[in-house]
């Protein structure tokens, strides 16, 4: 990994993080059924960076891991919010 580190570094790479997986919880509102929760676990997992996502209609809460090198909570808020719901990031959600 050093190595590697060094060879970005020569090459002005100077950004380089190794990624981290991360989990958030979102809650939403909008949903009203299964399908409502179904539809948004889709258009999750189609986020770059997106490793699993699960979903709680009686909570309306969706559970997402993610490589925070690829995705970003805005991104999956955003996912959400284009098929007509509110989301937001649950307090506390984030963590390695």
């Amino acid at each position: 990994m050093k190595n590697i580190a060094s060879l970005l570094l020569r090459l002005g790479l100077t950004s380089f993080a190794p990624a981290t997986t991360r989990s958030a919880t979102l809650q939403v509102k909008g949903w009203t059924c299964g399908a409502c929760a179904a539809a948004s676990k889709i258009a999750l997992k189609k986020v770059d960076g997106v490793e699993s996502v699960s979903t709680d209609t009686t909570k309306a809460e969706g559970v997402v891991t993610y490589d925070d090198s690829r995705a970003t909570p805005q991104k999956l808020v955003e996912a959400v919010e284009k098929l007509g719901y509110k989301a937001t990031l649950k307090a506390g959600s984030q963590a390695k």
